[in-house]
């Protein structure tokens, strides 16, 4: 039986500067409509809390008790805000992880198509993307394989 290493986290980072701006796209999506979604939540509590406090109907002990609850939701959204957002940056670098590892693969395997080399063979993890890139650049190999053309000969 095959044991597989952990992959370290570098070794996702395959494309860092693409993989990072993504996920930035990811996390500055989430972080305008969590933003919006805190501030709406925090004007509506202090709503209420304006509502009861003209309607005198709140002792001051009770008052500073409303504004601790209030406190304490705008707290508890601004925590989960930070596990979203450690949540999408990582799930965004997992995503694109699928997507830049196979650009590394089909570059390569384009450059030894380059060179002549169409024994060259390359393959794509089951859950990467752009397996359908990579299969018509195989079949097309595999044409000139056949016609005994070169990618060289031909320009």
């Amino acid at each position: 039986m095959l044991l597989r290493s952990p992959r370290k986290f570098k070794n996702y980072l395959i494309n860092p500067k693409q993989q990072l701006r993504y996920s930035l796209y990811f996390v500055a999506s989430g972080l305008a409509l969590t933003g919006i979604m805190i501030t709406l939540i925090f004007l509506k509590l202090r709503e209420v809390s304006d509502t009861i406090t003209k309607s005198g109907a709140l002792d001051l002990a009770s008052q500073a008790k409303l504004n601790d609850l209030i406190f304490d939701v705008t707290w508890i959204s601004l925590v989960a805000f930070g596990v979203f957002c450690l949540i999408i940056v990582a799930y965004s670098i997992i995503i694109t992880h699928r997507i830049a590892g196979p650009q590394v693969a089909i570059l390569a395997y384009i450059s030894e198509l380059r060179k002549g080399n169409l024994e060259a063979k390359r393959t794509l993890r089951k859950y990467d993307e752009l397996h359908p890139i990579m299969d018509a650049l195989q079949e097309f190999a595999g044409q000139l394989k056949s016609e005994g053309k070169t990618p060289s000969s031909n320009g």
